[in-house]
């Protein structure tokens, strides 16, 4: 959260669409909320991380400057 309270968005693009999400918020549970969908195998929201698989990962970029 940001200081006044309200819940910090970060610009994250998405299949060439840019959204703002919440900060620090698990990217599946980021990427279902606009309906998109990441595929994966073992994902649930009471999984710790280390307990996932890691097939669904994602390719990241750094934004151009």
């Amino acid at each position: 959260m940001s200081q006044n309270g309200t819940q910090e968005l970060v610009p994250v693009n998405i299949d060439g669409q840019e959204f703002n999400l919440p900060k620090g918020m698990n990217l599946v549970e980021a990427v279902n909320t606009v309906g998109k969908e990441i595929p994966h195998y073992c994902y649930h929201p009471k999984l710790s991380v280390a307990g996932y698989c890691r097939m669904c990962l994602i390719a990241l970029g750094m934004p151009m400057r």
